[in-house]
């Protein structure tokens, strides 16, 4: 008996991909949709993201907590999804300097929110520190992709977009 084959994901060409970042650079959530797309990470672990696993100086994300929404309870501070989820991504430096300039803007709406600010740490949250809901993100990153005029993928296929745009840049 042959072993089932599946179905082979959906991934972006780099110009798809290029046309999608450009389009969602002043969405709330686009450098979180550009670091998905160009370095592959999960969007548990982006929503997880923590400022203290982020290394401004050298543009290393370190991979060590989620956030997992099982139903519609958010599970914050989760494990990645295996041991070798936990580790590094490696930025480029224009992805990089974005993450300062957000540092700089995401002080400003942490010292905006005030007392309603909900200190999570997070990288990535809404105005008042809570966190994006990851059903949120995805919804959000295909009508997104439909605005852009790419074709609508899920965001974990954005892992396969970007395995192929690091695999023909190399």
């Amino acid at each position: 008996m042959e072993p089932e084959n599946p179905a082979e994901a959906k991934r972006w060409t780099p110009a798809e991909a290029a046309r999608f970042i450009a389009c969602v650079e002043d969405d709330p959530l686009g450098l979180l949709y550009r670091i998905a797309v160009l370095r592959g990470a999960r969007r548990g672990e982006l929503a997880g993201l923590r400022w203290a696993d982020v290394n401004l100086d050298t543009g290393v994300l370190t991979v060590v907590s989620t956030i997992l929404q099982l139903g519609g309870t958010l599970i914050i501070g989760g494990k990645p999804k295996t041991k070798a989820g936990e580790r590094w991504i490696f930025l480029d430096a224009e992805t990089a300097e974005m993450l300062r300039q957000w540092r700089r803007a995401w002080l400003a709406m942490r010292m905006r929110a005030g007392a309603a600010w909900e200190d999570r740490d997070l990288v990535f949250c809404q105005a008042d520190g809570r966190p994006w809901n990851p059903d949120h993100i995805s919804r959000r990153f295909r009508r997104l992709s439909a605005d852009a005029g790419v074709p609508v993928i899920k965001l974990h296929e954005a892992r396969h977009s970007a395995i192929s745009l690091m695999r023909d840049a190399g």
